[in-house]
């Protein structure tokens, strides 16, 4: 259960090179049920973003109970994680999966807290963590997760189709020492995620003959400040002010289109492109006089579709 048997060992690989993409397959057979278990990681020259894709194949004679995870172990200041470090979830609730027993303040696991605020504490700021802390989010309001480290100023962006995965996890260390995991007192923090189970508790059938796979992506952003939506096109930031918005943008690949800003559904100024991944926007919008209503940020594309939008 949770990080298996074999994580601890080497996996077969190949390896698929074409004009414009790269792409290694991983792969081990599962002890327990002789099932194959692996994910292909592909990269194209286009995007920042990789794709993952796992996969479990029963190539075995009965159906087996399953669950498979994969768990991103990040820490994106300087191989540490500090107290600035936000956990980005867009969920109103968590599942407590595990927690430090000084931790009174936290439901126990299987139970549910709030989230992001629970008992008077914002659990999306890793600073305000004083126990070790694990839950599970298999209730999001958009197909996204993210780690954000405010100090060094870089973040990962997970994005995927929430209807096909269920399983979405996190676990901070806190207090527990360094040396359980480590002899050069680097800390990190863990975005899980599956497509197959929402949490450790529960398990599918596999029936034999078939195969299960998903697809997610993940990249990296920078010099954003934190984001509050994300899809494959890009990331997008939208603080609204005393006196008007502040928005950042950072796109997976160059992007022609405009960024534009709607008050009360109506256009109200824009931004040309074209975007590139390299050169995040970090922009101010001062709110005309006479002009009210809630603000809305939308990335078209040259058709003037939208890629990517938010209303906070």
């Amino acid at each position: 259960d949770e990080h298996g048997l074999n994580e601890y060992r080497p996996w077969d690989h190949t390896m698929e090179v074409l004009s414009d993409t790269v792409s290694i397959t991983v792969s081990d057979v599962e002890d327990k049920t002789g099932m194959t278990v692996g994910v292909t990681i592909t990269l194209d020259a286009d995007h920042t973003f990789m794709t993952l894709a796992p996969f479990v194949v029963n190539n075995t004679a009965v159906s087996h109970n399953t669950q498979y995870w994969l768990n991103a172990m990040i820490a994106l200041g300087d191989n540490t994680t500090n107290d600035q470090t936000e956990f980005i979830v867009p969920a109103t609730q968590v599942q407590v999966h595990s927690r430090d027993d000084g931790a009174t303040y936290l439901p126990e696991a299987m139970q549910w807290m709030n989230w992001p605020e629970h008992n008077g504490r914002f659990f999306n700021i890793y600073g305000t963590w004083d126990h070790y802390l694990g839950f599970f989010a298999p209730t999001l309001s958009a197909g996204f997760t993210g780690v954000y480290d405010h100090t060094a100023q870089q973040g990962i962006v997970r994005v995927f189709d929430p209807a096909q995965m269920p399983g979405s996890k996190y676990f901070g260390p806190a207090n527990l020492g360094s040396g359980l995991w480590t002899n050069d007192d680097s800390v990190y923090v863990e975005m899980w995620s599956s497509g197959l189970t929402p949490d450790f508790w529960t398990y599918v059938p596999l029936p034999a003959g078939q195969t299960k796979t998903w697809t997610e992506r993940w990249y990296p952003v920078s010099s954003l400040g934190t984001f509050d939506m994300a899809n494959e096109y890009g990331a997008l930031r939208l603080d609204e002010t005393s006196t008007g918005a502040a928005i950042g943008l950072q796109v997976t690949a160059v992007t022609s289109g405009t960024l534009s800003l709607l008050v009360d559904d109506v256009p109200t100024t824009s931004w040309p492109g074209p975007f590139s991944p390299e050169q995040p926007l970090d922009l101010v919008w001062e709110r005309p006089s006479g002009v009210a209503g809630p603000v809305t940020v939308q990335l078209l594309d040259e058709q003037d579709q939208v890629l990517l939008q938010f209303s906070p």
